[in-house]
């Protein structure tokens, strides 16, 4: 049998974007401070973040960016 090779995808560089996903809650109070140290953190590295928040009222995820104001 011959071995399988991982197939990889091309590695970030500075300047893409990274998207955060909160798909089933939202970022609650308790884990906005680690959310946006997080946020900062790739930032420092040179990437973009794209954020989509669940949103509560709508009971769905909506493409909203940045509805954290960050």
């Amino acid at each position: 049998m011959k071995p399988i090779t991982p197939l990889l995808p091309p590695r970030l560089r500075p300047g893409d974007t990274i998207g955060i996903v909160s798909p089933s809650t939202p970022v609650n109070v308790e884990l906005d401070g680690q959310f946006r140290n997080g946020v900062r953190f790739l930032e420092s590295l040179g990437f973009k973040c794209s954020r989509w928040i669940y949103n509560p009222a709508a009971k769905k995820s909506e493409g909203k960016q940045g509805e954290l104001g960050i």
